[in-house]
């Protein structure tokens, strides 16, 4: 029986939460996991609704584009990703935590915090980054709300706010997943953002 096992952050979508079946089915297939809720509330056992905030996790948010031209230290980005890395240490302080073998899991909102989280920690072996890229001022999100056709707003977004500012030298393995019709984040973007990296890169698109 093996005495360390590998371990996983799990960082959830917009709306989402700290998902325990998320949690579960990590830990069937011999994982330490961690799920953590980056909307700055309580976990409540499902009830996305009724959450109350939690006071200590920063902002309330599901997203970051509320925080151009603010401060980007008092940003929904800023605390998401710092709960991501608190999660890690707290993974890697466990005995039976193989420290050569952690790794993250980001979905949609989550996969844009856990691109900047490994652009920022390098103790992390491996990520899996589903419906998220960078260049997001670039892709059709950003351009069909329009909240970046001012130079300004993108230039802040770009330089605070977006993972393809932090993913340069990254050479960690990392498993990007998408579909077709991902309305997002365009294949064009997610190229962009793989050729940052120095490490093997994988990409799984679902029709």
């Amino acid at each position: 029986k093996r005495e360390k096992y590998p371990a996983v952050v799990l960082a959830h979508g917009a709306g989402g939460n700290a998902f325990l079946e998320w949690v579960q089915n990590w830990t069937k297939r011999g994982y330490i996991a961690i799920a953590v809720d980056l909307n700055g509330t309580h976990f409540t056992d499902g009830d996305v609704v009724n959450r109350k905030q939690n006071e200590a996790a920063g902002r309330i948010g599901v997203g970051s584009f509320d925080c151009v031209g603010k401060d980007p230290y008092d940003s929904w980005t800023y605390y998401g990703v710092a709960q991501l890395l608190a999660a890690h240490s707290y993974l890697r302080s466990l005995e039976k935590t193989d420290c050569t073998r952690t790794g993250i899991v980001g979905i949609s909102w989550g996969g844009v915090l856990s691109l900047i989280a490994v652009g920022v920690d390098k103790r992390f072996s491996a990520a899996a980054i589903i419906y998220s890229a960078g260049f997001i001022t670039d892709d059709l999100l950003g351009q069909e709300t329009g909240l970046f056709a001012d130079r300004e707003r993108k230039d802040f977004y770009d330089t605070w706010l977006d993972p393809a500012n932090y993913l340069y030298g990254t050479d960690i393995p990392i498993l990007f997943h998408a579909g077709l019709l991902d309305g997002a984040f365009s294949p064009i973007q997610r190229q962009r953002t793989y050729r940052l990296l120095h490490g093997v890169v994988s990409l799984a698109v679902k029709q």
